[in-house]
């Protein structure tokens, strides 16, 4: 009986080890630090800019045709999604990847593409929030083209 004890005793810390191990392992730890930020749905989208965004495939292309140079900010896809976004000059063109776009759980826009394992998301809506003359916050609409997804 004392034997069996034993050895019962022995099961039960050599299962709670692998528990642990296992825990440890697990990718929930990593994802820490790969949280993103919220959407600021405390603010309303002010006025949308003469700016398009063209998705091509597995990034999107931001044209500025406004008469003003954006500011940087935070880049907002579907009012979920975030990536920094560096300002763009007027009459400059930069592309995006859409990978690098996540939201505040640190999950990714799934950006598709030959590798991809579920479908790509649809870009329906796109925002810059930035700062005011004053610094006060602000949301700014631009013009989403080719909202479909493409094909897998």
């Amino acid at each position: 009986m004392k034997q069996l004890t034993r050895h019962l005793v022995s099961l039960v810390a050599a299962a709670g080890t692998v528990t642990l191990v296992m825990a440890g392992c697990s990718t929930g730890a990593t994802r820490i630090s790969e949280e993103g930020v919220n959407y600021p749905s405390n603010l309303a989208q002010g006025e949308t800019l003469d700016v398009q965004v063209i998705r091509r495939e597995t990034v999107i292309e931001i044209s500025n045709t406004s008469a003003l140079d954006l500011p940087p900010g935070k880049l907002w896809l579907n009012a979920w999604f975030a990536s920094d976004f560096p300002g763009l000059a007027v009459g400059q063109t930069r592309t995006f990847r859409l990978a690098d776009f996540k939201d505040r759980h640190g999950e990714r826009f799934a950006a598709g593409g030959f590798w991809a394992t579920r479908p790509p998301d649809q870009v329906v809506l796109a925002q810059i929030e930035t700062t005011d003359a004053q610094g006060a916050p602000k949301l700014l609409g631009l013009v989403v083209i080719g909202t479909t997804n493409p094909p897998r």
